[in-house]
């Protein structure tokens, strides 16, 4: 992962970039996966124009064994930048935020669940932390008797200082189309986060004030580019808590852990 600034300025913005590299070289890839995607690539053209294949189950199981080794092999050698790096950067590169803020709650339910919510002074916070804040958040939902335990996450909260005197703009994209969200996002400066059936976006600029974060996160949730790829439950919930939250972790219900696949700043 490479880290590259972008120049500083007198505004309150995160004014750096995070940048990825995707393994040591395309050496990294072994030729028999090249060779089988091609096979398959050819298999769906003759789906396409001969309008049928050769049903043989093993062959179909065999492709699928294989497509998920791939997968295993392109994990590891990519090295994926996830929520927990990133807010320690944001935290790193700007002195003014002297705390961050996360709720530990149930992803699927906006309204009639408990949340768990935990301040973390700066100094305090890394990468790692975020575990700890999982096994607290677990244990109190026994506390708090919550129901169905196994589905909650960890998410962070746009409000940053201890005194809620900083926000970030968030927003929960509910389309799979990325050619679409980076069409409607390219005048935005912020990153994007792939989140499984959608995206998540942050905003690079941090707002001053709650009513400044208010205005900017419905007029972006209502503008012509984005009203329909903008979730409009977590639009609503967030004005009415005063806050937004984003999941950052996985559980039963939300397997799919995020990480960051643009960075348009």
């Amino acid at each position: 992962m490479r880290r590259a600034r972008c120049g500083v300025q007198e505004t309150p913005v995160l004014g750096w970039c995070i940048n990825k590299s995707f393994g040591p070289g395309a050496s990294w890839v072994p030729r028999s996966y090249t060779k089988m995607l091609t096979n398959l690539l050819k298999d769906r053209e003759a789906i396409d124009y001969e309008g049928a294949l050769e049903n043989d189950e093993e062959i179909a199981k065999s492709y699928s064994r294989r497509v998920g080794n791939l997968l295993k092999v392109i994990r590891k050698n990519t090295p994926l930048l996830l929520y927990p790096e990133f807010i320690k950067e944001i935290l790193n590169k700007h002195s003014t935020v002297l705390a961050v803020e996360f709720d530990y709650y149930c992803p699927k339910a906006y309204i009639h669940k408990e949340r768990i919510q935990f301040q973390i002074k700066k100094e305090s916070y890394s990468a790692n932390y975020i575990r700890k804040l999982i096994k607290a958040g677990s244990a109190s939902t026994h506390l708090i008797r919550a129901s169905r335990k196994d589905d909650y996450v960890l998410g962070w909260n746009n409000r940053l200082g201890q005194s809620g005197d900083g926000y970030l703009l968030f927003l929960d994209i509910d389309e799979n189309d990325e050619g679409k969200v980076k069409a409607s996002l390219k005048d935005r400066k912020g990153w994007l986060f792939k989140s499984g059936g959608g995206f998540h976006f942050i905003g690079e600029e941090i707002l001053a004030s709650k009513e400044m974060w208010l205005h900017r996160f419905t007029k972006a949730a209502r503008s012509k580019k984005l009203k329909k790829l903008i979730d409009k439950k977590h639009l609503d919930f967030s004005v009415r808590r005063g806050y937004s939250t984003l999941r950052i972790t996985s559980s039963d219900v939300k397997n799919f852990i995020p990480f960051m696949c643009w960075d348009n700043t």
